[in-house]
């Protein structure tokens, strides 16, 4: 949906809407072009009703020249929002001021039970704008109680908006999904009225994962999942730090997703082909895929691109430097009749730690570096290493032509190292052990190991006469 001037209320279902709208969903993407005051949501540009038991998982991308109201699910809330949840992006771009939220961009009213894991962008903006809570992008503050907010959640880590920002509804992405039923955070959210009905139970909780406690609440309503219908452009299927962050994934982290993408215990389809893994500076547009080669065997090595280790049917991908600050996500060809399916957004990427240094030292095949014969590091005083490895066209403090070649804790050098320098990567933690909800095995800590002498060709034998 696009539209390009002047005053304009924009959304998936209704673009202004002043009746009640229950159990409805909206996928895609909305881009916006308008005048000042305008609104979008990924479900309705405006609100002044009551909306229940609905969910949007359409893409935003606002951009005006003065204030506009951008939301996941609506743009300007003048009603009463229950029972709902947005998880497409949002990206707000203007040169003014404007207000960007995840679940909506400006609320007059009430927003009860309901949650946002939109990943949320916004550029140009006031700072009285960017700063806000991300439940929303600007809460009215009257003190006849309108501008309320109740038992309402924004997930920190899949937003992208760090902790904080003084509103304490921030959740991680396990504090969203360790309840797995109206307990804890959500105790109150069954005790609703939807519908003129009383007490309703509009929400469903899954355990589907094995490294995740489980999903975020998903909509049922009227008999129905109403999630199922909208699921073609979100896999519902395990997405594993796997000796990753608890709160956002890290360089050096290895992180995979199930196999077999499913819902409720059904299949969605067969995978028909690898995982892809993409980057995404904004939720929205995302690039070619990071890696995308066939699957390669138990090691995890970026030299061929999406790993699989067999022993429990995950695809697995190492996170690297140059990810920085990028949402990410893994997608799969599904026999569906539905094409891709892609994961939940993760959120933004950090880089390791550099504070402490060790001792690295290279093994075999340093001076110089052969191809042919393995290359090692050793790294002293840790309990845990693991190793990227990166070859460059020069070295130094700024090299030039770096890509990274490999991620096992040996490398061997090939025809295509000739005449580049190599280094690892080494990360290390102080405590051992794979990542859980409740043992988050330390933080990854970089250091490198310089560069080795320039590869050379394998030495030939030479054939000796008397």
């Amino acid at each position: 949906i696009t539209t390009s001037s002047g005053y304009a209320d924009i959304g998936a279902l209704v673009g202004y809407s002043l009746g009640d709208i229950t159990a409805c969903y909206s996928t895609g993407a909305i881009t916006v072009a308008a005048g000042s005051y305008s609104t979008a949501g990924g479900l309705a540009g405006y609100n002044g009703r009551t909306m229940a038991a609905s969910f949007s998982r359409a893409t935003v991308d606002m951009s005006t020249s003065s204030s506009f109201y951008a939301g996941g699910l609506v743009g300007y809330n003048g009603g009463r929002i229950r029972a709902a949840y947005a998880a497409g992006a949002v990206k707000g771009t203007g040169n003014n001021s404007g207000y960007v939220g995840g679940l909506v961009g400006y609320n007059l009213l009430i927003i009860e039970a309901s949650y946002s894991i939109a990943p949320v962008t916004s550029v140009g903006l006031t700072p009285t704008a960017t700063s806000k809570p991300r439940i929303h992008g600007l809460n009215n503050s009257d003190p006849t109680g309108f501008g309320r907010v109740t038992t309402s959640y924004w997930d920190y880590i899949a937003s992208g908006v760090p902790a904080g920002a003084g509103d304490a509804r921030g959740k991680s992405t396990h504090n969203l999904t360790d309840p797995t039923g109206y307990t804890g955070i959500y105790a109150d959210w069954d005790d609703l009225t939807i519908d003129g009905a009383n007490d309703v139970d509009p929400w469903v909780f899954e355990n589907l994962s094995k490294y995740d406690t489980g999903f975020h609440p998903l909509l049922t309503y009227g008999g129905h999942t109403t999630d199922i219908s909208g699921n073609q452009l979100f896999a519902y299927t395990s997405v594993a730090y796997g000796r990753g962050s608890p709160q956002y994934p890290t360089e050096g982290d290895t992180i995979g997703v199930g196999s077999n993408p499913g819902f409720n215990g059904q299949r969605t389809g067969t995978p028909s082909g690898p995982w892809q893994w993409q980057s995404s500076t904004d939720g929205i547009a995302w690039g070619s895929p990071i890696v995308s080669n066939t699957v390669c065997g138990v090691q995890q090595d970026l030299t061929c691109g999406a790993a699989y280790r067999a022993t429990d049917s995950e695809y697995l991908f190492r996170v690297r430097p140059e990810l920085e600050g990028k949402y990410i996500r893994a997608k799969v060809p599904v026999d569906d009749g539905r094409g891709y399916v892609y994961t939940r957004v993760m959120g933004k990427v950090k880089l390791a730690s550099t504070a402490a240094p060790i001792t690295v030292s290279f093994t075999i095949g340093n001076k110089p570096p052969r191809v042919g014969t393995q290359l090692g590091v050793v790294a002293t005083g840790v309990q845990w290493a693991d190793v990227l490895w990166q070859r460059c066209d020069t070295n130094g403090a700024n090299p030039s032509g770096c890509e990274y070649v490999g991620s096992k804790r040996t490398y061997t050098p090939g025809a295509g190292d000739l005449n580049h320098y190599l280094r690892a990567y080494v990360y290390y933690r102080s405590t051992a052990g794979v990542w859980t909800p409740t043992n988050p095995a330390g933080v990854w800590t970089r250091t490198t190991s310089g560069f080795t002498q320039q590869v050379v060709d394998i030495q030939r034998p030479t054939q000796w006469y008397k």
